[in-house]
């Protein structure tokens, strides 16, 4: 008996009767699926971690569009929003919140081994995929960056050395198009090339009642080349990428103006509606992404292997969102931003009877240039004062100047709050991960990984001519405002599994995670006894200001886990208890109309993760996935505590913590004449989860949703297939966000669900 044991399990395997050709696989035969979590091949049921792994047919199948798709089909990840930020998605109810750029996002991304984690470039579209792996817990020695939540890992598909490719086309409502085209080419011996184009189009579902246009419209176009080489020492992978993507931004709509007691806050919005002043067509998130990863592996002889992933990345990104909610000119919320990213690691693997080991290093640099702006209307903003507060007498800003005897006004029209950041970022790792093989059923881990991360940052803020209605901050810079700061980190992992039988084996792994500190993006540091009054419509630099940063997380957890076949290999079953504890965990709130991020404290969180398999028949298989999560802020930070909760917050649950959630794929396929009929129904559920932000005790909660799809397909003999589905059968309307009140922004949704939508798939395969 080996130590990697052939067994499998995964969500895809759900569609695989739908996949497969007829007579392939029995039921009791459940296919191997191979991932390389732990930096080599393994089946992941010898992996002892929680991971979730999909094949790219699924995602094809299941329209999986992008890697915030993905947290629908994993539960316990949440966090899908319509944009391309990073800032709401969550791994087990960790996440920072922070869309600024002074910081790292909680969950890693990484493609081909290169991490992809500045938003702008970090969501690029799915498309001629060979896995990706959802890894929940903190990575600290499995991946190229440290990841304080988890991490997802897409793997494309590369050059096979044989002649073919495939075509694939889909059609829908609501102008929905989409089209993948692959070509794999063998050049010689030793090199073949794979190209890749894909295209994806879709017409607008929300409707902005303000101009009677609908917003959402996709345009999303892309292109891969991958050139593989292999000998018999050397296997590398040139691969070249670049996409134009063009999406929605995330749509806000405004409820409960009691809040705010002002008036120009609309409730006629119906729920597949929104109140918007910009215009819908001006409403946008789009950027170009381009890429360039190497990887090298060299066979050193007596079962050593060097590895090298060398990955050259950059975009260029413009979002402009109506962050309000409401039809007045109030918050208006824009980024523009441009990033070249530059990362190298090599490693060195070794595969014994006894022991698996690697040992590695790695380094970056990122440099950053953005420009975010934050536009309302004075006379607006005014009037919104004047009711916030009760003064009848404020009714613009003439009223308000004259109201507190302010100098006479400068001008009035638009105000734009406007922040220029540089940034510079680089750091390197050490890290090494050994498997021991004790027995022939127990293996024990240990690995350890040290970092550090350096940043230069560097703010301007807006300009010098300024009224007194100021919103996002008081004051100008007459040039940048710079800082630097350098965090440094241990992180360490250990672990067991054990063989109870054949069939059955059990995990228990300790692991810590780090992400590093950063910077506020619209906010500086100042002496204490320096007021706002002091800095209205002053330049800051007279004030000696600093960069306003926070510190590092770090993060403990503790996992329980089995993973076993039972019933003759029928069924499979996996569970994961776990439980962590954060020290000095990074989040982000408003406060006072200005968000901010820093070390709220510490928190503590605990679950159960559950998934199942099970063929009942040849021609059934079922998928069922179970995540219950619970979280708490234990020790709320003192020095800040007061911004985010009024009272105190002791024992309030993590924003974004979704406290059940679920997965459930079953298909029925029966062979027919030619090929394979198959029937898939996917059901997916996210329970109630505390607002953006909110760590009251009693926080506004997101309400639970259910969501369901259909799918019917022929997969022909002759490499044709052709499916009709159905998203959303039940016509499901549900918010991926909600915020609470702040200042005289209203509470408030954002995010609208896709409504009922009807198409069909066609594929050749050649």
């Amino acid at each position: 008996m080996t130590h990697a044991k052939i067994r499998k399990t995964l969500i895809s395997a759900a569609v695989a009767a739908a996949t497969l050709s007829a007579g392939q696989l029995s039921a009791a035969q459940i296919e191997e699926i191979i991932v390389t979590t732990q930096k080599r091949q393994q089946t992941l049921q010898d992996v002892p971690i929680s991971v979730s792994a999909f094949s790219g047919s699924f995602m094809d199948k299941a329209q999986i569009s992008d890697a915030k798709q993905v947290a629908l089909l994993t539960p316990g990840v949440a966090g899908d929003t319509d944009d391309s930020f990073l800032d709401s998605m969550n791994v087990r109810g960790i996440s920072t919140n922070d869309f600024g750029v002074g910081a790292e996002p909680s969950i890693g991304l990484y493609q081909d081994g290169i991490y992809l984690g500045r938003t702008g470039g970090a969501v690029s579209s799915f498309f001629d995929i060979e896995m990706v792996e959802v890894v929940k817990g903190p990575q600290g020695t499995l991946f190229g960056r440290n990841a304080s939540s988890g991490a997802i890992s897409i793997t494309t598909a590369k050059p096979t050395g044989e002649s073919g490719g495939s075509i694939d086309v889909g059609f829908g409502q609501d102008g929905y198009g989409e089209l993948t085209a692959v070509v794999n080419t063998p050049i010689n011996d030793q090199f073949s090339g794979r190209l890749a184009v894909y295209h994806q189009q879709q017409d607008g579902w929300v409707t902005n009642i303000n101009d009677g246009q609908q917003t959402g419209d996709v345009e999303n176009t892309a292109a891969r080349y991958t050139l593989a080489f292999e000998n018999d020492d050397i296997t590398s992978t040139l691969m070249l990428e670049y996409e134009d993507r063009q999406g929605p931004p995330t749509i806000y709509q405004a409820f409960d103006p009691d809040e705010t007691g002002l008036p120009f806050y609309s409730t006629d919005a119906a729920e597949d509606q929104f109140t918007s002043d910009v215009s819908s067509a001006d409403l946008i998130d789009e950027g170009e992404v381009w890429g360039a990863t190497l990887n090298v592996e060299v066979d050193l002889g007596n079962n050593y292997t060097l590895s090298s992933i060398t990955g050259l990345r950059g975009h260029n990104y413009y979002y402009l969102e109506d962050f309000d909610g409401g039809s007045s000119f109030l918050s208006n919320y824009n980024q523009i931003q441009e990033q070249d990213y530059f990362s190298q690691e090599f490693r060195i693997n070794k595969e014994t009877d006894s022991v698996s080991w690697f040992v590695g290093a790695s380094w970056y640099k990122e440099e950053l240039k953005v420009r975010f702006n934050q536009t309302l209307d004075e006379d607006t903003f005014c009037a919104a004062y004047g009711t916030y507060y009760e003064y009848d007498d404020i009714t613009d800003c003439a009223t308000l100047y004259e109201y507190y005897e302010y100098d006479p006004i400068v001008g009035i029209g638009t105000r734009n709050d406007s922040v220029d950041v540089d940034a510079e970022y680089d750091g390197w790792g050490l890290y090494g991960d050994a498997t021991f093989h004790v027995t022939e059923d127990l293996d024990f881990i240990v690995g350890a990984r040290y970092t550090e991360d350096n940043r230069d940052f560097a703010q301007n803020f807006g300009g010098e001519e300024r009224n007194a209605t100021w919103y996002t901050f008081p004051f100008y810079t007459s040039d940048f405002v710079q800082g630097n700061d350098q965090w440094t980190n241990t992180s360490v992992r250990a672990a067991v599994t054990y063989q109870l039988n054949d069939e059955v084996s059990t995990y228990a792994t300790y692991s810590t995670g780090y992400k590093a500190g950063g910077f506020n993006t619209m906010e500086l540091s100042f002496a204490d006894d320096i007021t706002v009054d002091d800095l209205d419509g002053e330049d800051a630099l007279d004030f000696d200001p600093s960069l306003a940063s926070f510190d590092k997380e770090e993060v403990t957890n503790i996992e329980l886990g089995l993973k076993g076949q039972f019933l003759d290999g029928q069924m499979q079953l996996n569970a994961a208890l776990y439980s962590y504890q954060f020290d000095g965990m990074q989040s982000g709130y408003y406060v006072d109309g200005r968000y901010t991020v820093a070390n709220v404290g510490d928190a503590e969180g605990s679950g159960l993760e559950l998934d199942m398999r099970y063929l009942p028949t040849d021609n059934l298989d079922i998928y069922l996935g179970l995540a219950w999560a619970d979280s708490e802020l234990t020790k709320p930070n003192p020095s800040v505590s007061a911004d985010f909760c009024e009272d105190d917050c002791t024992g309030a649950m993590l924003p974004g913590t979704v406290d059940f959630s679920a997965a459930m794929v079953a298909t029925y396929s029966r062979p027919i004449d030619g090929g394979d009929l198959s029937v898939t129904w996917e059901t997916f559920h996210q329970g109630a989860s505390p607002g953006f932000g909110d760590f009251s005790l009693a926080p506004i909660m997101l309400d639970e949703f259910t969501v369901s799809n259909l799918r019917v397909g022929y997969d022909s003999s002759d490499n044709w297939s052709m499916t009709i589905w159905v998203n959303n059968v039940f016509d499901t309307f549900y918010y991926k966000g909600v915020a609470p009140a702040d200042g005289i922004i209203a509470p408030h949704y954002f995010g609208f669900s896709e409504p009922r939508r009807v198409g069909l798939d066609i594929g050749y395969k050649f």
